[in-house]
């Protein structure tokens, strides 16, 4: 996610699009979100 939008604006986004009941918090990557998103680059 990028790190400019607010936890505030996401849980808005949500809220306009339906969704009423929302937990937002931050957490660190794990190995495994790491993996995925190094792979991804690879196919750019």
């Amino acid at each position: 996610m990028d790190e400019n939008v607010s936890l505030d604006q996401v849980r808005n986004d949500l809220i306009e699009d339906g969704f009423s009941e929302i937990d937002l918090r931050p957490i660190l990557p794990s190995l495994e979100d790491v993996f995925v998103t190094l792979t991804n680059n690879l196919k750019d």
